[in-house]
């Protein structure tokens, strides 16, 4: 018995003007990734300790505006819960980011006082978490370690520890994010993510499910926006706001989480 061939679903095409206003946006971003590859690695540090501060400023404007957008009353058990996996979340990965920054730029290594040894079966394995003292008093009790790839020795995940920022000048090019809905701060960590591991800026497609917070996105990020290297806004299919970091023409690889129609129409005129 033999299945029948499937098909790729049809992708509708973009509205009169969407294109343009995309292709638009990717050419902007791209002088954003320009201006990103001219800083310095100490300068790239002190430019995300400026958007920690944003972050920290609007921080309980973000958890509650997350919390109505699920129907959350101020009494509610769970609004806690946007406070850890919105703000706080963000928070944690720019300390983190900026103390790798920092270790660069004054010439040491990322993984300097942090415990590598060997998993079960060999693998190099990095002790992560918990790495400072609010962690280890929020999550007692929680530990997280990163099992690397097979093959790969603690001395290679040394010499590789900082991606990116090792060579601050080779630029990563553009990139797409489509975000997912269910948590307020991925969308956030995966241009960060994008930014620090590729050098790579990125159009950010914010998820319709986050249309009440994703607004709230240009004014946390908003000293990297003067720097041209994060969200800036613009119209996207259907009328949805697309917030886009900072730099195509065409992105050079897309990051997906979630999905729906418009994100596979962006992805398809981005390609």
């Amino acid at each position: 018995m033999t299945s029948a061939p499937t098909t790729a679903p049809a992708v509708p095409a973009l509205g009169e003007g969407e294109a343009e206003r995309l292709d638009a946006a990717v050419a902007d971003l791209q002088t954003g990734t320009s201006v990103w590859t001219a800083l310095t690695v100490a300068q790239r540090a002190t430019l995300l300790r400026q958007v920690r501060t944003s972050v920290a400023a609007t921080a309980e404007d973000w958890a509650t505006t997350a919390a109505a957008s699920k129907g959350l009353d101020a009494r509610h058990p769970l609004r806690g819960e946007e406070w850890l996996s919105g703000p706080y979340s963000v928070l944690g990965a720019l300390d983190a980011s900026i103390a790798t920054l920092t270790r660069i730029a004054n010439g040491a290594n990322p993984l300097d006082g942090i415990r590598v040894d060997r998993a079960p079966g060999g693998r190099a394995r990095v002790h992560a978490f918990p790495l400072t003292g609010i962690d280890r008093f929020l999550l007692s009790g929680f530990t997280g370690e990163v099992w690397l790839e097979p093959g790969t020795t603690p001395n290679a995940a040394r010499a590789g520890a900082g991606l990116a920022q090792r060579t601050p000048t080779v630029s990563g090019g553009v990139g797409l994010v489509l975000g997912a809905g269910n948590v307020t701060s991925i969308p956030v960590l995966d241009v960060l993510y994008e930014l620090l591991a590729h050098n790579r800026t990125a159009l950010l497609k914010v998820n319709p499910t986050q249309g009440r917070p994703g607004p709230r996105l240009q004014a946390r990020a908003r000293p990297a926006h003067r720097a041209r290297t994060a969200a800036d806004r613009a119209r996207g299919p259907g009328g949805r706001r697309v917030s886009h970091p900072a730099p195509g023409p065409r992105a050079r690889a897309h990051h997906r989480l979630g999905g729906n129609v418009r994100h596979h129409r962006l992805g398809a005129v981005l390609r």
